[in-house]
């Protein structure tokens, strides 16, 4: 009789702990479906975040006008150009814009603190973290009013506007604050914009998402 219980309670201990592990098994794979079903659905909202930004950005026409690069006597803006964003990457190699590459502090339009179109998306949740951290840099915090007759030579940055006209900064509402790196001057807004541009293809690649038609 003793040896009967004691084999019915190790048979039932055996069954228990079967059970047991079945029951932990089935958790297991649980949370690795879960893991593993999840993981697709944000990569594809992250697809989907940087594809919008990309799709900005490929229509996005940025206006850069400057003063006394010829004249340093001249009171008004009598140089511009338009550029692509994506052309940024190689826009220093390029012998139309080789002249903006002086040491003046670079200011900006109050249109373009308040419209740019990259305001906001580094708040993004599904934007990727390397890429948001670049936008980021793009902010601009408590400009003040700026007084372009301050330098002798200075570009301003405005959002894309076709005028050939010159024009008085008074005209403008041009804006500066000297503690944020987008106002250093052109090569370090050139920097930012190439190093977004590096960023996202970075990402792209390394998802295989690679020969897109940036431009």
């Amino acid at each position: 009789m003793t040896n009967f219980l004691t084999e019915n309670g190790w048979n039932i201990f055996i069954d228990i702990s079967n059970l047991v592990i079945s029951l932990i098994t089935l958790l297991i794979a649980f949370k690795i479906f879960n893991k593993f079903s999840f993981k697709p659905k944000v990569l594809d909202k992250q697809f989907e975040t940087v594809s919008e930004l990309i799709n900005i950005l490929q229509n996005w026409t940025i206006s850069i006008n400057t003063k006394g690069i010829e004249n340093p006597k001249e009171n008004y803006f009598s140089r511009g150009w338009r550029t692509k964003f994506f052309e940024f990457k190689n826009l220093k190699e390029s012998p139309n814009h080789k002249e903006l590459f002086f040491d003046e502090n670079l200011l900006f339009t109050q249109e373009w603190f308040e419209q740019n179109p990259l305001m906001g998306l580094d708040n993004n949740p599904f934007m990727p973290k390397k890429i948001a951290d670049k936008i980021e840099r793009f902010k601009i915090w408590l400009p003040t009013r700026a007084n372009p007759d301050k330098y002798e030579k200075v570009t301003y940055i405005d959002l894309d506007k076709f005028d050939k006209s010159v024009k008085r900064h008074s005209d403008l509402g041009l804006i500066y604050n000297p503690n944020e790196l987008c106002f250093q001057n052109f090569e370090t807004f050139y920097k930012m914009c190439k190093e977004l541009i590096e960023e996202i293809e970075k990402w792209l690649k390394e998802y295989d998402a690679t020969n897109l038609n940036l431009k």
